[in-house]
C-alpha cells in the first residue's frame, strides 16, 4: 500500500546502510548491547543496596539501646580493669564496692545476649575473667595467698582481661557498623600465648602492668 512503511522497507534500508556505513550501524547495535547489560547490572546493584540498607535500617531501630548497653558495659569492665591493677590492695570495702559496680553489667550482659546474640560470646566471656580475677586476688584457690605463683597468677589474670576487653571492643565496633563479627581464633591463640610467654620474667618489678603490650 502506498504511503505505508512496512517490515520489510525497514529491513531494506537498513540493508542499504549498511553497504555505505556499516561500521557505524555495527557499532551502534554493540553499544546498545552493552548499554542494556549495564542498566541492566546498575538495576540489580541498586536492588542489593536498597536491600543492605532496609537491614541496616532494622537494626539501626534497637542500635541506641545496645549502644548503652556496651558503654556501661566497657566503662564498668575498663574502670574495674584499670584500679584493680595486679599491685592495688583488695580490701572487703573495695570487694563490695567492685561487685556492686558488676552486678548491672552482668545483667546488662543477659540482655545483649538477647538483642545481641553475635556479641554475647564476648561479653560472657569478658564478664566471667574479670570475676574469676578478682578472686584470684582475693587468694581463692591458692593455698598461699601472696606467694610467688599467686602473684604470678594475678598477673597473667589481669593481662588476660585487657586482652578480652580488647577483643569485645573489636567484635563490638564491626557489630555497629554492620560488618559480620567473626570468633577471632587467631588473636585468642595469640592472647594466649603471650599470657604463657609471661611466666619466663614473672617478677621483674612488683609495680609493672603486665597487660602492656597486648593491643590485639
Amino acid at each position: 500500500m502506498a504511503g505505508e512503511i512496512t517490515q520489510q522497507a525497514i529491513l531494506l534500508a537498513l540493508g542499504g546502510a549498511g553497504i555505505g556505513a556499516s561500521g557505524a550501524v555495527g557499532a551502534q547495535i554493540v553499544a546498545a548491547i552493552f548499554t542494556g547489560k549495564r542498566e541492566k547490572k546498575q538495576a540489580e546493584d541498586t536492588e542489593e543496596r536498597w536491600k543492605r540498607e532496609a537491614e541496616a535500617k532494622r537494626r539501626d531501630r534497637s542500635l541506641d539501646h545496645k549502644t548503652a548497653l556496651f558503654v556501661k558495659f566497657f566503662a564498668t569492665m575498663e574502670d574495674v580493669h584499670r584500679f584493680e591493677s595486679p599491685s592495688a590492695v583488695l580490701d572487703h570495702d573495695t570487694i563490695r564496692t567492685r561487685f556492686a559496680e558488676m552486678r548491672p553489667v552482668i545483667e546488662a550482659v543477659e540482655e545483649i545476649g538477647l538483642i545481641a546474640p553475635e556479641i554475647y560470646r564476648y561479653v560472657q566471656k569478658t564478664s566471667k575473667l574479670m570475676t574469676d580475677y578478682i578472686f584470684t586476688k582475693l587468694g581463692w584457690g591458692h593455698p598461699q595467698k601472696n606467694s610467688p605463683s599467686h602473684l604470678l597468677a594475678i598477673k597473667q589474670e589481669h593481662a588476660l582481661v585487657g586482652g578480652w576487653i580488647h577483643l569485645t571492643r573489636a567484635a563490638v565496633r564491626s557489630y555497629i557498623a554492620h560488618e559480620q563479627v567473626i570468633w577471632p581464633e587467631q588473636a585468642i591463640a595469640e592472647l594466649n600465648e603471650k599470657i604463657r610467654l609471661m611466666k619466663l620474667a614473672p617478677y621483674a618489678s612488683a609495680n609493672v602492668d603486665m597487660d602492656e603490650g597486648l593491643t590485639i
